[in-house]
């Protein structure tokens, strides 16, 4: 078999935001959030959520939700959180665009534990 040509195939790859939690910082009952697009697009301004959960088997419920505005591709935005007292002893689940309504590379990195 010869080889008479060589066929040329382009590939362009679609931009798409992909955030996620990068940094927790605690300041008294304050967290200071650091949110950072690791895509290659700008995402929407979205939601933070927070959910507690009181043990491993006890359902997470939803305690708080702050807007943050757009993030450009390979920037990050500081939201500040401040949590009431008695979710002290809880476990923490920060997630970013818990509506699920930024269509991300990975959504495997929006969530954190604290």
């Amino acid at each position: 078999m010869k080889l008479d040509y060589i066929k040329k195939i382009d590939v362009n790859f679609v931009k798409q935001p992909d955030l996620k939690i990068s940094k927790i910082k605690k300041k008294n009952n304050k967290y200071i959030f650091s949110i950072k697009n690791i895509g290659t697009a700008s995402a929407k301004k979205n939601y933070l959520g927070i959910s507690a959960q009181k043990d491993f088997l006890s359902k997470k419920k939803l305690i708080k939700k702050v807007k943050f505005p757009l993030i450009k591709a390979g920037k990050s935005k500081n939201v500040e959180v401040s949590l009431k007292s008695k979710y002290k002893k809880y476990t923490k689940i920060a997630t970013v665009d818990y509506k699920n309504q930024v269509n991300e590379v990975s959504k495997l990195d929006n969530s954190r534990y604290f």
